[in-house]
């Protein structure tokens, strides 16, 4: 997960074979609507109408998920 912290953009990469679903919450725990694209192995989510703040990308593969915090500034 990369840049952090993001502005404009926020880049998901891994090597995972399958399908992987990207969801966005803020800090109070609230699923955040973001435009996005899939690009093979990468997911890139556009955060520019977001507001600044912590946030958590989860990540889920299958039956399993990890969550990584990123920052978005403005």
């Amino acid at each position: 997960v990369y840049p952090n912290p993001a502005t404009s953009e926020i880049n998901v990469t891994g090597s995972y074979s399958g399908r992987a679903d990207i969801l966005l919450f803020n800090s109070n725990g609230q699923r955040i609507q973001a435009p996005f694209s899939n690009q093979g192995n990468r997911t890139v989510i556009y955060t520019s109408a977001v507001p600044a703040g912590i946030y958590y990308i989860r990540i889920f593969l299958g039956k399993s998920f990890e969550t990584r915090v990123v920052e978005i500034k403005k």
